[in-house]
Formats: C-alpha cells, structure tokens, sequence
C-alpha cells in the first residue's frame, strides 16, 4: 500500500535534484551511484533470468546512470555490455563529469564497452553480446525535443529485438511533464524512476511506453524543504475507509445509501441497467431507476432494482419537463446518476438541467448527460455543498471545451484542469488513464484502467459505482447530529477518495475478470458481476 503520492513535472525534479545536491550538499555521483544500485535491484526482482543486458546509454547524465549500472551489475556477477551513443561518439567518449567518474571506474573494471555511432549495427551488439535484455539510458525526464535522426533509427532497431526494455527514469522520447509521445519514442516494458512518478507517465498515450513503472528512492531532499508544492498527485490504492471495513451488524438497507438513476432511451435499453445493477453490486442500500416509458418493460427484468416510467418524447427519449414523480425520487435520493443512454433529445437536456438545480446532493453526470451543459462554456456550477461529478471521455471532454479529440489529448491534464476550475465540478477525464481535476487546479491520478475495459457499457458501470458510494457517504453524513456536520470543502476533499476509489474498484474487476476470462472478451454486463471481487481484492491490499 503506496497511499496518494506526489507526481512531479520535469522541472519540479529538476528543482529537487538541484536542491538535494546544491543546498543540502549530496553528492551527485552518489545520487547517481544510488540510481543505477535501484534499477540493477529492479532489473533482478522483474527478469531474474535475464544475465545478459545490453545498456544503450547516451552521453548526459541519464547516460551515466546506465554507465554506473554496468559496473554494478558486474561486481553482481551479470555479463552487461555498455554501449555508448551519440551520432559522434569518439574515443574517447565525450560524457558528462558524472558520466565519466563512472566510465572510468567500468573501463578498469573490464566491462566491455562498445560506441555506437551507427545505429544500423545494434542488432548486431546485441547479438554479439547475446543480450537478454536493453536498457533505455539515452535520455532522461528533461528532453523536451524531438528525437534527431540517429536516435529514431537506434530505437526502432532496439525495438526489432524483441527482449524486455528497461527504462532508467524516463522512456527515451516521452516527454515527462506533457505526456506527448514523439516519434520513434521508447516502449518500455518497465519504467524505474527516480525518486517520485513524472506527470507525463500519466498520459493517455504514454501507457504503452511506460509499461509497468517503478519509483525508487536515492535520497532527494523533501519537497517541503525544497518549497515544491505538486498540485498533481497519484492514488492507485485509494479505497474510501468505510469500503475496507466489514458492515456493521445493526446496519440496513438506508445506511448504505439510495441512488436515483435517470438513465436510457428507446436505441439504448442496455446503458441504465448496467448503471442501476452496477449500483447495487457496489452495496448501494437501494436503488431507484427511471428510464422513458417505451423502454420501462425492458429494464424492469431485475427484481432488485425498483424501476419507473417517465413519459417519453417522440423520438423515444425522456419527455420535458420532469414529472412530478421523478421529482420526488430526487427528494428520496442520496446520489444521483444521469446520463447513460440518455440520447441527444431536447427533452432529455432539460431534464439534466432542471435535476442539477433542483437540489444540493452528490450528482454525477455521465454520457448524454453531459450534452446539457452545452460546450461547457455557459458558465460555472452555482456553490454547492455536494460536489457534481462529470465523467467525460475524450470526446466527450472535447465538446465541452468545444474543440476536437484530438486537441483534447494535446491538452490533456490543463484542458481537465480548465473544465474543472470554469465549471466548479470535480471533473474524471476517462481513459485508459483516468485524471481527476478539481476545482482548485489538483489533479489525481487513480489505478490505470485495464486493457479489457475497452468494451461498450463500462463506462456506464463506473456511473453506478460512483453513485453508489456517493450515496452511502452522504446517507452516512445525514446521520450524523448537527453538532457533526461537516462542510461543503470536506465534502469534496471526501468525494476526491470516494471518485479514485470508484475507478480503483473499476479496474480492478477488470483485473479480476482478465485473470480467469482473459482480456479479450469481457462484457460490461460480466463487469457488473465481478465488481464485489474487485472491492474485496482492493481491500485485501488495502490491508496488507
């Protein structure tokens, strides 16, 4: 168990490496020792068969880092081979101060050392030197360029080899505050970085370049001391409190909250089931479904969730204005969740509008839903002691900024960070990559979504998680004597945990169903039935 730790962008690290070394008088030839002795242990943990790497290090100081692991994994009995790259590497080799301390050490060392001014040829190295394994130590978390020509054709060769690639610190060619992918980019399998997670790990994109990641200590100064303050912060652990614990014996059905689900169309029946059964398989206490009249009898078939008709529109959709009835449901509700197969009606918008205003509860907007908020231009969400959740996917994060996808992903984490602050919403960007912004400017980063997820209808799974535990928070918090109330700012900071853990418990069903179903194949509707497995794995870990 990590708990929420900071993410940092390239220049915060570069802040902290210069404090540690300038102010508190660390040597850097020791960080640097302490780096290569930290991705030799990771190197031993992930691929213990592997005796034979082939370190491809460049000429600055995340070069050296890959020179002084050489040496190390020498004096631990491995057979590494160093190669040192630059388009016009000599001999003998021009490299940082650093990187030299280290050379020479490795060079007296007998460590075999080749310099590799062709990239055509590494193949061959690699062959030569019957590696099992490349290590990426051509650049570290301050490129923030394109990769030249040499190093485009090294990398798409150390692709060809088909061994496992480590990274030293950063993935050559990622770019570690923006998460852009340049061309030609390293695809690690594993990632070890120093010290703390960069924020461009986090980026959609970046996942299949980062593989699994690893963070490592050396040493580095605390951010406090060092005046650093990350405004972004990751959280693949967060499980919300009362999730961890057993249910209390006197406990029933309305301490675990009552969530309205206003969902569902006549072209998509399936969305508000999966919403509303989602719920319920989330420990929702219970829950109430409305869907338009044409599609009643079809979302009805599940005993355990209560299910009412609204009146529908010509199109099939919800009729305007809201009823009565659906009104009352709100009064009833502890959370509720709108937007699943809402459709694109006129009728269906006006609805969403008039629930958002009609009462101070925990709201999360999904889908169509969010098609009521227009471009997302019109104007901030009025204060609130609950907090609204959006959960747009790009797509759907692009129409509310009003731009393409695909300027979207260009702006990833300040486009979310935008629409959170104009909009006064917690706002959960949906990829593979989940990233919640708040209104404040904080990002978090919860569990990275699993590959099997890539299915229609799980998106509207995670609704109904995160309705559920929005619910039982504030049946919870209604219980309590007005001595105890607590405020609308603990409330966020509250929903901030309970919004990663309903994306922890996500994927981690899909974790679960992967192992015994394999990622291909996994339905929504399967997800809903592994979502209890995925609590109880989270919890496990939770507890140690």
């Amino acid at each position: 168990m990590c708990g929420m730790q900071p993410v940092l962008t390239a220049a915060q690290m570069a802040e902290l490496d210069r404090y540690t070394i300038e102010t508190l008088g660390l040597d850097s030839k020791l960080l640097m020792s302490n780096a290569a002795r930290e991705v030799l242990r990771a190197v031993r943990d992930h691929f213990p068969q592997s005796m034979r790497p082939v370190i491809f290090a460049g000429t600055g100081n995340n070069g050296g880092d890959g020179v002084a692991l050489a040496y190390y994994a020498q004096q631990e009995g491995l057979a590494p081979t160093l190669v040192l790259c630059h388009p016009e590497i000599g001999s003998p080799p021009q490299l940082s101060a650093d990187s030299t301390y280290f050379y020479n050490i490795a060079e007296r060392a007998y460590v075999p050392v080749r310099l590799l001014g062709n990239p055509a040829v590494a193949p061959e190295v690699i062959t030569n030197a019957q590696g099992d394994l490349v290590v990426d130590a051509l650049f570290g978390t301050g490129l923030d360029r394109p990769l030249g020509s040499y190093y485009l054709a090294l990398i798409e060769r150390l692709h060809h080899t088909r061994h496992p690639v480590v990274a030293i610190d950063c993935p050559s060619g990622l770019n570690c505050t923006s998460g852009e992918v340049m061309e030609g980019a390293v695809r690690a399998t594993l990632t070890v970085t120093m010290g703390y997670p960069k924020r461009g790990f986090f980026h959609p994109a970046a996942a299949d370049h980062v593989g699994e990641l690893q963070v490592v200590q050396l040493g580095f100064g605390s951010l406090t001391d060092a005046a650093i303050a990350p405004d972004a912060h990751s959280w693949p652990d967060a499980l919300w409190g009362p999730l961890r614990q057993p249910r209390a014996s006197y406990a029933h059905k309305g301490t675990y909250g009552r969530v309205l689900v206003v969902a569902g169309h006549a072209r998509y029946p399936g969305a508000p089931r999966l919403a509303a059964r989602a719920a319920l398989r989330s420990g929702a206490g219970l829950v109430r479904l409305v869907v338009p009249a044409g599609i009643h009898a079809a979302c009805a078939s599940d005993p355990s969730v209560m299910v009412a008709a609204h009146k529908a529109d010509a199109d099939g959709g919800f009729g305007a204005p809201p009823e009565e009835e659906l009104l009352g449901y709100l009064d009833w509700a502890d959370a509720l969740v709108i937007g699943p197969g809402l459709g694109e009606g006129a009728g269906a918008a006006e609805i969403t509008r008039e629930l958002l205003a009609r009462r101070d509860l925990p709201i999360v907007v999904d889908a169509d839903g969010l098609r009521a908020l227009g471009n997302g231009r019109g104007g901030p969400m009025p204060d609130r002691e609950w907090p609204i959740v959006l959960t747009p996917h790009v797509g759907e994060l692009a129409r509310l900024a009003g731009i393409i996808p695909a300027q979207a992903l260009d702006r990833w984490f300040d486009l979310a960070r935008e629409m959170a602050a104009h909009l006064n919403v917690l706002l959960l960007a949906k990829s593979n990559q989940c990233v919640l912004a708040t209104p404040e400017g904080g990002l978090v980063f919860p569990r990275r979504g699993h590959p099997a997820l890539a299915s229609g209808g799980t998106g509207d799974v995670l609704s109904g998680i995160l309705g559920a535990l929005l619910a039982r928070y504030h049946a919870q918090q209604q219980g309590q004597s007005p001595g105890l109330a607590l405020t609308g700012a603990v409330h966020r900071g509250t929903c901030v945990e309970i919004v990663a853990s309903a994306v922890n418990i996500h994927a981690s069903a899909a974790e679960v169903g992967a192992q015994h179903l394999g990622h291909n194949g996994l339905t929504a509707t399967d997800l809903v039935d592994l979502i209890p497995a995925g609590l109880h794995r989270l919890a496990g870990e939770a507890a140690g």
